[in-house]
């Protein structure tokens, strides 16, 4: 197991520069122009300020050359400064990346605990009145965006009980409760929507599993539907689960630069956007990269907990 491990993580280098070369040269193609959008609009610089505050900034060598100081950089550990805040970009980093991981882990065990069960209930009692909402309420999930479950999570208690989620992160090891409640809305948006996918994978695989021979074999036997369900039929039927809910991770990643604009919180989806508004290239780039290695990390979490599910396999 360890030396598999070790040998994916080397195979994520060569994705993570090809992620990272195809963020460079995307940024650059991007309309805007970092010097201009620092500058207010009444300001009307001459060339030679704009070529000075190019040259401050790096941007005034051709792009091949701005392409290698940038991967010289990132193999010392030095992501650049951002154009905006002037800032070390790792710094900015290291404030967003603990909310980003926060609302990240929140959100799937969000959705894992309303897919699993909804999805087991709605195998065990197919064609039943239980089914069917199951099946409705994935069907809602899968057709109503994140976003639109944001907004209405904030208007819906704004307008029956004027509450509204807290302004201002507390960090959770000050006050558990008061962070809670900053990131729950949120986690609940985005795990509302993500459960969906999930939940349908769990009563597809429940209901297979439920037609294999062993467990028509446990119930001959005479143990009960519950210790069925726990023993032979919900661990041999979660491999797939895992397999959508890691494809469904890397997604959320993507999902949550619109929730944490939506709700406010400092993370890294914040400072992607922000970065887009101000043509940062140094603090995008960064942001995105942080997304990409974070993918390749939960696929190797994916792969890796199949061991535990099922003792047959093993890597070598």
């Amino acid at each position: 197991m360890y030396r598999y491990i070790v040998r994916r993580l080397l195979l994520a280098i060569p994705v993570v520069w090809g992620a990272a070369t195809l963020v460079f040269v995307a940024i650059r193609l991007m309309p805007g122009d970092a010097v201009l959008a620092q500058i207010e609009e009444k300001v009307q610089p001459t060339q030679e300020e704009l070529q000075a505050m190019r040259a401050q900034l790096g941007l005034d060598v051709p792009g091949y050359v701005q392409y290698v100081r940038w991967l010289s950089g990132i193999a010392q550990g030095d992501l650049g400064n951002s154009l905006l805040t002037r800032k070390p970009v790792l710094d900015l980093l290291k404030q967003a990346v603990p909310s980003s991981l926060e609302l990240g882990l929140l959100t799937a065990l969000v959705a894992f605990s309303i897919a699993v069960p909804v999805g087991v209930i709605s195998a065990i009692r197919q064609d039943t009145a239980l089914d069917y909402v199951g099946r409705l309420i994935s069907i809602g999930g899968l057709s109503i965006p994140s976003f639109v479950v944001a907004t209405v999570v904030i208007i819906v208690p704004t307008l029956l009980w004027q509450w509204m989620p807290p302004v201002g992160i507390v960090p959770f090891w000050k006050d558990p409760g008061q962070n809670l409640m900053q990131y729950l809305p949120a986690a609940v948006s985005l795990g509302a929507h993500f459960s969906a996918t999930t939940m349908r994978m769990t009563r597809s695989a429940v209901l297979e599993v439920l037609r294999e021979d062993y467990v028509r074999t446990a119930h001959a036997k005479g143990l009960r539907e519950r210790a069925v369900i726990y023993r032979h039929v919900l661990k041999n039927s979660m491999i797939p689960v895992i397999t959508v809910m890691g494809s469904l991770l890397g997604g959320l990643l993507g999902g949550i630069v619109v929730v944490e604009v939506i709700f406010g919180l400092p993370g890294v989806g914040n400072l992607i956007l922000r970065s887009i508004q101000f043509a940062d290239y140094t603090a995008l780039q960064a942001g995105i990269i942080f997304l990409a290695v974070m993918h390749v990390l939960v696929n190797l979490l994916v792969d890796t907990t199949y061991a535990w599910f099922d003792p047959r396999i093993r890597y070598s």
